[in-house]
């Protein structure tokens, strides 16, 4: 769908705000500096590149600089003023990747698309977070291990725990 719903916890009520570009589903998305970020998804018949801003301020939308991959189901998280898609899917395959997008401090426009970062040997990323000042990743490296993997935005480094337990993985 193209409806963005918009729920305000001060007045604990719900309204209807500006119709998103296109219709979509499964994309990730983030928010910097009070504006939320939209990247990829599906359309109910392909993958997306497409990358979409959402001003709350003055309810528009505008177009962004486009991934280099469509992919959905990805997770985005917003670190030291830049975006990391982590994750998704493709119509080929199942991303295990990270991709860096910096927008420029000028009205958000794309200023980078980084190569992809491979993101060890996980199966599948399963979730993504920024907590405190570190980003967490979980991923399924098989069906019985769950690597727990946290980012550095300070000092751009990664370190790794890993969990042995079924009843842990998605």
């Amino acid at each position: 769908t193209n409806l963005l719903e918009i729920y305000d916890p001060e007045t604990d009520s719900w309204s209807t705000g500006a119709k998103g570009p296109k219709a979509l589903s499964r994309y990730a998305a983030t928010s910097i500096d009070g504006k939320l970020f939209f990247f990829g998804g599906w359309d109910g018949k392909t993958f997306s590149k497409e990358s979409f801003i959402y001003d709350p301020s003055n309810n528009k939308w505008t177009n962004s600089i486009p991934s280099p991959v469509a992919f959905a189901d990805a997770h985005a998280v917003s670190a030291n003023n830049r975006f990391m898609i982590i994750g998704g899917t493709t119509s080929n395959e199942t991303l295990t990747t990270v991709r860096i997008y910096t927008p420029s401090t000028k009205n958000h426009s794309a200023t980078a698309w980084s190569d992809p970062l491979n993101f060890f040997e996980a199966e599948k990323i399963i979730g993504a977070q920024m907590v405190g000042d570190s980003v967490v990743v979980f991923s399924k490296v098989d069906e019985e291990t769950l690597l727990v993997s946290f980012y550095s935005p300070q000092s751009e480094t990664w370190s790794h725990s890993t969990e042995h337990n079924s009843s842990l993985i998605v």
